[in-house]
């Protein structure tokens, strides 16, 4: 619902898509069925926001129609063996889908790592009231205009998300946290319960770091013991080589290289 609202009422807004998860995402094909692969429902705009790129098929068309689905490049070869399937026919959760556009498999780095979007405009003919009832469990992505405020925009969605919440659940005493964040930061620090994405934790890059360091530390110590408990040794060596014509400079250059070995 706040993507409707937004995407109508706020001007900086280009662009707002939805995702959402829709019962099991079994996929049916010639009577052989196919689990665990990831099936999550987009609004039509997902290829105008994001730029996966699509080996076939019309990124302003693919998911515009109910009953559309897009394919990973990978799931397309799994299910069909070849990639030529526009047009072709799959089962979802018991209703038949037709294949619109074949996608670049997601990328390691994207916290997205989904098989096959399916059009949203197609869980409305599923459930006519599935955006009353969970009008506030959709990850919703908005593409900004390049001349917008982050700072205003982002205070006037939450007034008006704000405003929804109060008016819909403040009756039933049900207090809702939201906000917005940049792209770049959802992977490493999000904290908030959305269900269509995969996503680190930046304690754990703190803690390794730490780790990291005090390993790199320790080393640093075992080798100055060890440089001092052979500093007798090495003095003789030194004046060998001083006496062989080595310079001060060439000395100091071979400790130096030692050491970053």
């Amino acid at each position: 619902e706040i993507a409707e609202l937004i995407k109508e009422g706020l001007p900086e807004v280009e662009e707002a898509v939805r995702l959402f998860r829709f019962g099991a995402g079994n996929i049916e094909l010639n009577e052989e069925r196919f689990t665990g692969e990831s099936v999550v429902w987009a609004d039509a705009g997902f290829f105008h926001v994001f730029s996966f790129p699509l080996i076939s098929g019309d990124k302003n068309r693919v998911l515009t129609e109910p009953y559309s689905v897009v394919l990973s490049e990978s799931l397309a070869r799994k299910l069909f063996a070849g990639l030529d399937v526009i047009g072709r026919v799959l089962e979802i959760d018991g209703s038949d889908y037709q294949v619109t556009g074949i996608m670049k498999d997601m990328p390691v780095n994207s916290h997205f790592r989904h098989d096959a979007l399916a059009s949203f405009s197609t869980l409305l003919r599923i459930q006519p009231r599935l955006i009353e009832n969970n009008g506030i469990s959709f990850p919703t992505y908005v593409l900004m205009r390049q001349d917008a405020n982050p700072d205003g925009f982002r205070s006037k969605v939450l007034a008006m998300a704000d405003k929804i919440a109060k008016e819909r659940f403040g009756p039933m005493g049900i207090a809702l946290r939201y906000d917005l964040q940049p792209l770049t930061r959802i992977y490493l620090h999000t904290n908030l319960n959305l269900d269509s994405g995969n996503y680190g934790d930046i304690r754990n890059v703190y803690i390794f770091s730490f780790l990291a360091f005090f390993i790199l530390l320790i080393a640093v110590f075992n080798y100055v013991n060890l440089i001092t408990a052979q500093s007798e040794k090495r003095s003789r060596e030194i004046g060998l080589r001083k006496v062989a014509g080595a310079s001060r400079s060439d000395l100091i250059r071979q400790f130096i290289f030692e050491s970053l070995i």
